[in-house]
């Protein structure tokens, strides 16, 4: 049997990526061996922001080198041989030769849909700089008569196609991958639906999730629903 791994590297707090790719991998397949026993040829796919509108990312670059330096692996597990691949989600599982560029955009400018109102711990009403920030979500620069715009001032990179790509890839192994096991590993309560789309092609998909004792509004659809939970 397989295990298919899909990972939402973004979504996982810099204590695991900071250990690096191989030893991230290997906290993965250990959790995937001990979950599915049967389990010979592991298959992860890291999905990210991997391409610029040039070309592969400083981020993508780091990790296609990482993964061609430590992947394939292989061990010898209770008399059989098992392999780890590891590769880097760039095109949809079911067409691999149409690679997705632009996964990462830059965006300008905060959202003009911000409100808050100025913090209730604040030591100093008059001087708070938060409603000064509302302003600039809304009109620019709060200084009468800067022509510096709230698109001018901020900016920031944002991945693009990259949770619907997952989702993608995981109905498509639900549905045509019966004798695999299927690993999301993800916090994000956004693949809820489409693991439970999952759940009703295969009863072998697992959520993988950092944070054991973070109150969860879905857990118990997902088990009436097939979906086993499991952290790291």
């Amino acid at each position: 049997m397989d295990a298919h791994v899909l990972v939402d590297y973004y979504n996982f707090p810099k204590r695991f990526l900071n250990v690096g790719l191989a030893s991230f991998v290997s906290q993965m397949e250990s959790l995937v061996r001990s979950a599915s026993p049967n389990v010979v040829d592991v298959f992860v796919r890291l999905y990210g922001g991997w391409y610029d509108e040039i070309g592969l990312s400083k981020d993508g670059t780091i990790l296609a080198q990482d993964i061609s330096q430590d992947f394939p692996k292989s061990n010898l597990n209770g008399g059989v041989v098992c392999h780890t691949y590891c590769e880097m989600a760039s095109s949809l599982i079911k067409l691999k030769g149409d690679l997705f560029f632009a996964t990462v955009r830059e965006k300008r400018g905060l959202t003009r849909l911000l409100r808050t109102a100025t913090p209730a711990a604040c030591i100093d009403n008059l001087k708070c700089t938060v409603p000064s920030v509302v302003q600039w979500s809304r009109k620019g620069c709060p200084t009468a008569g800067c022509p510096v715009s709230n698109f001018d001032a901020f900016v920031c990179k944002q991945q693009k196609l990259v949770d619907i790509l997952i989702c993608c890839d995981l109905l498509t192994l639900a549905i045509t991958g019966a004798k695999a096991t299927i690993f999301l590993f993800s916090d994000d309560d956004d693949f809820i639906p489409a693991l439970l789309l999952a759940g009703s092609h295969t009863k072998d998909i697992w959520h993988v999730r950092t944070q054991p004792n973070k109150p969860r509004l879905y857990d118990a659809l997902l088990m009436r629903n097939g979906v086993k939970t499991a952290f790291i």
